[in-house]
């Protein structure tokens, strides 16, 4: 598998938004269909799914899967892949002052509190179970019921810098 990098997957992420679960409020989705487990909620399937068709399981929880985010948060924490600032291409984990809910992932930093994310299952009427694939522009302090509790970082490639070649010695 060729390692990816944070734009694959943000490519990927970015080209489903606006898709819809179909019925609404069924949490059945095309992600949940992939993923062998649907009408669940699925905005960590959501991320797996983009992983998976970036080329980047591997990436997203060692190649397993998981739907639950405080699974896949101890995953991140567990190999010193856990921050409190933001990159490009870091899943984004929030917490509802009670535990982790939900899961997005970091499209942009606007600002040192303020990033744009991409997140299956949010909405604007229910954060963490929206029924619909969004880019969010979050507040990483946040409040006491909706905060950014930290970031998970995958191991991305690191893309390819071409090096002009050395001019020969005479």
């Amino acid at each position: 598998e060729v390692m990816a990098t944070a734009k694959d997957v943000l490519k990927k992420a970015a080209s489903y938004i606006g898709y819809k679960e179909k019925p609404a409020g069924s949490n059945k989705t095309i992600f949940g269909k992939h993923y062998g487990m649907n009408g669940v909620a699925w905005c960590a399937i959501f991320q797996w799914d983009m992983f998976r068709m970036a080329g980047a399981s591997k990436l997203f929880y060692g190649g397993k899967r998981t739907a639950y985010t405080p699974t896949l948060a101890s995953y991140y924490k567990k190999h010193n892949q856990w921050h409190k600032t933001p990159k490009v291409g870091d899943l984004v984990f929030f917490s509802n002052g009670i535990r982790i809910i939900h899961v997005g992932i970091v499209e942009k930093i606007i600002s040192k509190n303020i990033i744009q994310t991409i997140e299956g299952n949010t909405g604007t009427t229910n954060q963490a179970n929206g029924g619909m694939v969004m880019r969010r522009q979050r507040s990483i302090k946040g409040t006491a019921s909706w905060h950014v509790a930290g970031f998970g970082r995958p191991a991305y490639s690191k893309p390819k810098v071409t090096k002009p070649a050395a001019k020969p010695t005479v």
